[in-house]
C-alpha cells in the first residue's frame, strides 16, 4: 500500500523471496522468458538488459504509455546503463517522456498508511521504513500525468 512495484521488489528481495517472486506466465516456475511485457518491466526496473520482442515493442508504442511511471523509470534505468538505444530509436514518443521526473517511485507515500487495515498497518509500515525512504516528491506524485506530455 502506497509503494511502487520498485519498493515492493526491494522488500521481496530483502526478505529472501526474490527467487519465488517472478511474474512471467510463459516460462517454467523460477525462470522468465525475457521477451514478454511483464519480464521487460520487472527486469528493467532493476536495470537488467532485455531482448526486444514484438510484444514489448507493441506496449512501448502505446499512447499513453502503459504503466507509464514505472515503465519510464525502467527506461531511464536502462538509459543510465547504456541499454535504451533500441527503445529510443524505435519509439520516438519515448523521447518526450524520458526526462520526466518519476523518482517518487523510490519512496513510499505516507498518507496511504492510514488506508491499510489496522491489523496489517504496523507490519507494513515497518517493512516500508526498513526498505524505502519516505517519498520526497509528494507533489510531483500527486500531480503526475503523461497525457499532457503527449499533446
Amino acid at each position: 500500500m502506497g509503494c511502487s512495484e520498485l519498493i515492493n521488489r526491494n522488500i521481496v528481495d530483502a526478505n529472501g523471496y526474490g527467487d519465488f517472486a517472478q511474474s512471467c506466465l510463459r516460462a517454467p516456475a523460477g525462470t522468465t522468458c525475457g521477451e514478454c511485457w511483464k519480464c521487460f518491466r520487472k527486469n528493467t526496473l532493476i536495470g537488467k538488459p532485455f531482448k526486444m520482442s514484438k510484444e514489448i515493442s507493441t506496449f512501448l508504442e502505446k499512447k499513453p504509455l502503459k504503466m507509464a511511471a514505472s515503465t519510464m523509470y525502467s527506461i531511464q534505468k536502462l538509459q543510465q546503463n547504456g541499454l535504451a538505444d533500441e527503445i529510443l530509436t524505435e519509439h520516438d514518443h519515448i523521447h518526450e517522456l524520458i526526462d520526466i521526473d518519476v523518482s517518487f517511485l523510490e519512496g513510499y507515500y505516507p498518507p496511504s498508511i492510514k488506508l491499510i487495515p489496522e491489523k496489517y498497518r504496523k507490519l507494513t509500515e515497518d517493512l516500508l521504513m526498513e526498505n524505502a525512504d519516505v517519498m520526497e516528491n509528494i507533489e510531483i506524485f500527486e500531480n503526475f500525468t503523461v497525457h499532457e506530455s503527449l499533446s
